[in-house]
C-alpha cells in the first residue's frame, strides 16, 4: 500500500491506495493521526479492497473528529462494503474532495 497526504484549503487529505486491511491499518492510522490540519479527508478512491480493520480505523477517526471528519470518493469495491455495513449512513461519504471541502449546510 501506498499512502500520500496533500494540504488542501483548511484540510489533509489522506489517499492511501492498495489493500486496506489488518496489515496496512496502522499505516493509515498514523497518516490521520499525523494530520496537521484540524479536518481530514480519506480519499478512498484508489483502495481496492477494505476489511473489518480498515473499518475500523475509518469508525475510529470519525469518533475522535466528528464533522472535521470525511470519506470522498470510494472506489466500487470499498462502496459496497460501505453500503453492506451501513457506513455509508453513519461516516460523511463525499463524492469528491472539493465537496468534501464545501460548507455544509444544516438541513
Amino acid at each position: 500500500m501506498q499512502i500520500h497526504t496533500a494540504n488542501r484549503a483548511n484540510a489533509t487529505v489522506v489517499q492511501p491506495a492498495g489493500r486496506f486491511d489488518a496489515h496496512t491499518a496502522d499505516e493509515v492510522r498514523a497518516a490521520i493521526q499525523g494530520a496537521h490540519h484540524e479536518r481530514v479527508i480519506v480519499d478512498l478512491g484508489a483502495t481496492g479492497f477494505i476489511d473489518s480493520t480498515g473499518l475500523a480505523v475509518l469508525v475510529g477517526a470519525y469518533r475522535e473528529l466528528g464533522e472535521a471528519f470525511a470519506l470522498t470518493s470510494p472506489s466500487p469495491a470499498v462502496r459496497i462494503i460501505l453500503e453492506l455495513t451501513g457506513l455509508d449512513a453513519t461516516l460523511p461519504v463525499h463524492a469528491d474532495i472539493a465537496a468534501a471541502l464545501a460548507p455544509q449546510v444544516a438541513a
